[in-house]
Formats: structure tokens, sequence, C-alpha cells
């Protein structure tokens, strides 16, 4: 259990200083803005660094899919989860617009505007409920919990070996997730290593061979998301529904 509290200390110290709550701007309007104006695809790779600090952060328990500009507005970024993430120029978080609120698969976000700081609040170790410490202690031995925070009503711990866990509010364990499938209808489907395209496995093994494959899916718009570790850090891979490259994940 020293060893959970230790490590869970250590990244929350550093965790606090990107903090959903504390980078709210309450400038709802110009996030709608940015969802009803003309958009312009970006690569994630081009973002401005704090807006991908800022992800890694708070949204710990998924990845940038897709990422969108809206000329001298903000950005747009789409989540491997299907929420909706709104950033000003300066990349400065605005809000957030859930799971399912921007309509199947969030092809476009409906009208209504979005509801602030819905990313999560950052949790402080005294706020973690013993039961939960209790049941990673016990279910988890070997893996430490990295990052926690509370989303809604339930809780959202990132262990090492890039497992995540939910919670009730009560601290009551729902289930075990992984970073780049999160169910539902607009999930995807899982895929084993032996049975993603050649082309993907010639490419991670030319390209990534001193990697370990961890998660693969295939999403709905037959693009594939491929995870890689390297130590504690993942990386992701993207490819077309043919199994050509597209984009490595920041």
């Amino acid at each position: 259990m020293q060893k959970v509290i230790f490590v869970l200390s250590a990244f929350l110290f550093v965790f606090s200083f990107y903090s959903c709550e504390d980078d709210v701007t309450g400038l709802d309007s110009l996030a709608q803005e940015i969802f009803e104006a003309d958009q312009t695809e970006v690569s994630t790779a081009d973002l401005p660094t704090n807006i991908t600090e800022f992800t890694d952060n708070n949204y710990f328990e998924t990845y940038i899919d897709r990422a969108a500009q809206a000329e001298g507005l903000g950005f747009q970024l789409t989540m491997g989860n299907e929420e909706l993430a709104f950033f000003d120029d300066n990349g400065r978080y605005l809000d957030e617009l859930p799971n399912g609120a921007a309509g199947p698969c969030n092809k476009r976000p409906r009208r209504g505007g979005p509801g602030g700081g819905m990313c999560g609040d950052t949790l402080a170790l005294a706020d973690v409920p013993q039961a939960i410490l209790d049941y990673v202690a016990t279910n988890y031995p070997d893996n430490e919990i990295k990052r926690a925070k509370l989303k809604g009503d339930q809780y959202v711990i990132g262990l090492t070996g890039h497992i995540l866990l939910i919670f009730d509010a009560e601290g009551n364990f729902m289930e075990e997730r992984n970073p780049i499938h999160h169910g539902g209808p607009c999930g995807g489907t899982p895929v084993a290593y032996e049975d993603l395209p050649a082309t993907i496995t010639d490419y991670v093994t030319a390209n990534f061979g001193d990697l370990a494959f961890h998660k693969a899916k295939q999403k709905n718009d037959g693009r594939y998301v491929v995870m890689l570790l390297d130590g504690e850090e993942k990386v992701i891979l993207i490819f077309d529904e043919d199994g050509n490259f597209l984009e490595q994940k920041p």
C-alpha cells in the first residue's frame, strides 16, 4: 500500500498543475462558435504544445483521435472515447461535449453548447477513497497508481501498464479499460496482433520493432489504432482501412 501511495503522490503533484477545473475560462460561447464554424483538419503533431500537455494529463484515459481548427477561433479535438474538447487559439482549454452528446459517434455536434469542466477533477491522495486503494493493492499488486480523477460520478484510476480502472461514486469497482478502447457503439472493435493486416505488422516491425505491442482496434470508419509500449510511455499509431500508415499520435 505504501508503494501505491508514494507513486500516486508523486504523479499528482505534477498533475495538479494541469487541472481542468483550474483551466476553465467560462468562454462557453467561444467553444460553441468553434464547433459551429468551418473547420480544417490538422495533424495532432502540429497542435500547440500546451494542448497536448493538457490532454496528456487531463484525458489520460484516452487519446487525441482527430484535431480540427476553426481559423481565428480555436481547436476542436475528437478524443478516442468520442468526447469533444475545445481550446482557444492560444491552446487554453475551454469546454467539452461528453460522449454521445454530439449525436452518433460525434459526426457533428448538436447545437446547444457544451458544459464546462467535464474532463474531470484531479484527485489529491486524501480524496481517493480507501476502498479504491485497497482494491488496487489486492487485485493489482504488481501495478502502481499513476493518476486519478473524478469525472461525473465515476473515479478514473490510471495504473502502470496503461490499465484504466473505473469505480462508482462509492468506490465500488465497475470495469477495467485500456486507453484506446472504451466500448459502446462507436468504440470500434478490438483486433489481435495476428489479425492485423500484414502491411501494419510489417510497418510496426520495421519502425518500432523494439517496442511491445499492447492493444489494437479497428474504428467504425475503418481506421486501425495500434498502441505500443515504450516502457511506461504509450505510442499510438493510426492506419487507414488498407493498413497504410497515417499518423503517430503525440
